[in-house]
């Protein structure tokens, strides 16, 4: 309870004259448009003018200052609604910019959990097949192409190296489209999989990990390192990236599945990271898609159609520059003052 009111209002007014100025910034000018930490921080203001409310109503309920406290409550309702009837544009070219990689960073010990739990698998699959050499045919299984010792995979890859531009010329569209379709295809359930509290998201992840950790180490024992790094570093330097946001994004969905300490009925939770869940989904398949065209039309070329030396620096540059984008992408952006 209130013991003085007086004091009390002083002690708020900061909070309430912050939410008047940001709605008089809104009410004043109608093409205004908040950014997300703009939208949150007015949500906080509104929901603490209202708790604020509820306790000056309880001591004093026709003073003045529950009028004014309804006056300004009723004003951040007109602007949310408002907000609500405007058409939402989206910008492809921003979003990709700054609201991809603004998520992912604001999501980020849940990218950490991803990384951690492919790194797992790989090392797992890089010590089965370094320990028993016999297990490839158990662990490759499925995967014909890889059954063979890798230097007859890689002799007959590069003596192929002329007749993978005829083919990737004529096919390379459907090639390309099929990249992508099981990539996405891969990603998604890694990303959905979340649903089953966070598990199922793990173990898809320990899994891919665990393959691509058993490639790796067969290549490199297999004395066939610089075919590697030219074969998975034009397309993994993006793939791979892509595959660990849906990990994120997966991880994300199974810690609001499971709610630990938040109280939430259980639609809001996810109706809360719906959006932030949506967005890294979506900026992984932009991702993919051009994954998907570099191992199409640059990964399959092989030696000495393109050096391997070329194929990988090309992949490291890209694995840097992806990482700049995650990293300073939408920083600092443009918005409109509405302190």
């Amino acid at each position: 309870m209130i013991l003085d009111l007086h004091r009390f209002a002083q002690m708020r007014q900061p909070l309430w004259d912050e939410l008047d100025r940001r709605l008089h910034v809104l009410e004043s000018d109608a093409s205004a448009r908040l950014d997300l930490p703009g939208i949150r921080r007015l949500v906080e203001l509104y929901e603490e003018t209202v708790a604020d409310l509820a306790e000056v109503r309880d001591i004093a309920p026709d003073s003045d200052l529950a009028a004014y406290l309804e006056s300004l409550i009723a004003r951040a309702h007109m602007a949310r609604m408002a907000a609500r009837a405007r058409p939402t544009r989206i910008h492809p070219w921003r979003w990709l910019i700054h609201t991809w990689p603004s998520a992912v960073r604001r999501r980020a010990r849940y990218g950490l959990g991803a990384l951690a739990a492919f790194l797992l698998g790989i090392s797992l699959g890089a010590a089965l097949l370094l320990a028993y050499p016999e297990a490839r045919a158990e662990v490759f299984a499925g995967y014909p192409h890889l059954m063979t010792p890798p230097a007859e995979r890689v002799a007959l890859e590069e003596r192929a190296a002329s007749d993978t531009e005829e083919t990737v010329a004529g096919s390379g569209q459907s090639i390309a489209a099929w990249y992508w379709t099981h990539n996405v295809h891969v990603s998604l359930f890694v990303a959905a999989s979340g649903i089953l509290w966070g598990l199922g998201t793990l173990y898809a992840l320990v899994v891919n990990g665990f393959l691509f950790g058993a490639v790796v180490a067969d290549y490199v024992v297999g004395g066939q390192t610089m075919f590697l790094l030219g074969w998975l570093l034009p397309h993994g330097s993006a793939e791979i990236p892509a595959l660990l946001v849906c990990g994120q994004a997966g991880l994300l969905l199974g810690h609001a599945t499971l709610g630990w300490s938040d109280s939430t009925p259980w639609a809001d939770r996810l109706r809360r990271i719906a959006p932030d869940f949506l967005t890294l989904v979506g900026g992984a398949a932009v991702l993919l898609a051009w994954a998907a065209l570099i191992e199409t039309f640059f990964s399959q070329f092989h030696r000495p159609a393109i050096p391997y030396e070329v194929k990988a620096a090309f992949g490291l540059i890209q694995l840097v520059c992806v990482l700049l984008w995650i990293a300073a992408g939408g920083r600092p952006q443009p918005t409109k003052d509405v302190r």
